[in-house]
């Protein structure tokens, strides 16, 4: 058994993504602590909405996320947001060929782009797999990491049977030149992301890494642990990637540094 709260190596940046289920609601101070323990240098969170917002940037910054990411979410309506004790080159939305743009929103670091992700259910998602594999063209010689809820599976492999009516994508992301490292890693293993009410698992929440990305990761996990403590409907997922980046210093940052940055923050 892996341990899914180890420390991570000063070398690396560690990556955290999390379905945090319509926003988080009156859960949001237990995920905000769920998070920290990880002590992840960027944060993608889906189903943020702007509903928690004030409370996630305060909770999130007196961590040392000073740098943020959102696709202009609207009111009431779940969509992705980045927050990253790295400094952001630039940020954006992934398209606008979409109905709900904010679901996939760019974030440019130093050496690495993250492009987070929260595709909605059933054929509606197609539009946003579409949009996805015209952009990977882009992406694919970079170092860039797909991140997120892609609310796909692959058949009898990502759950148990053959539910899912985009299973293809599974397939053409990675003829894109992405990979699923996860899989590539455990080919044998059946660790669901997502349970059904009737209790049928689904491996939902995913990371596709380019080529030259993929040679950089120390390692990719999931935690369980938040999901089966009620903490949200999804479970966490996880990389750590090896950097020549100088790295802030984990934990919180001064009183004084973080004063000075609430003022461009806000």
């Amino acid at each position: 058994m892996q341990d899914v709260r180890r420390p991570c190596e000063p070398n690396c940046i560690r990556i955290l993504s999390w379905n945090i289920r319509h926003g988080g609601g009156s859960r949001l101070p237990r995920i905000v602590d769920a998070i920290s323990a990880y002590q992840p240098d960027v944060i993608i969170l889906c189903e943020f909405r702007l509903s928690g917002d004030p409370f996630l940037r305060k909770a999130l910054f007196r961590q040392g996320y000073a740098s943020v990411a959102r696709g202009g979410c609207p009111r009431r309506c779940n969509g992705v947001v980045i927050a990253s004790k790295l400094p952001l080159k630039r940020k954006r939305i992934l398209s606008r060929r979409v109905e709900d743009p904010h679901r996939m929103v760019v974030a440019e670091f130093e050496d690495l782009h993250v492009v987070g992700v929260y595709m909605p259910n059933l054929l509606r998602k197609t539009p946003y797999w579409d949009a996805v594999l015209r952009s990977s063209r882009h992406f694919k010689n970079r170092p860039t990491l797909l991140i997120g809820d892609f609310n796909t599976t692959r058949h009898f492999v990502d759950e148990p049977g053959q539910v899912c009516k985009t299973s293809q994508y599974m397939d053409l992301i990675e003829t894109a030149g992405f990979r699923d490292l996860w899989r590539d890693r455990n080919p044998d293993a059946r660790e669901y992301s997502w349970y059904s009410h009737r209790g049928n698992g689904y491996r939902l929440d995913h990371a596709f890494f380019s080529a030259s990305l993929a040679e950089r990761v120390q390692s990719v996990w999931y935690s369980h642990a938040e999901r089966q403590a009620g903490l949200s409907d999804h479970s966490i997922i996880l990389a750590d990637i090896s950097t020549s980046t100088a790295l802030p210093i984990r934990g919180r940052i001064s009183t004084r540094r973080r004063t000075e940055e609430f003022m461009q923050y806000i």
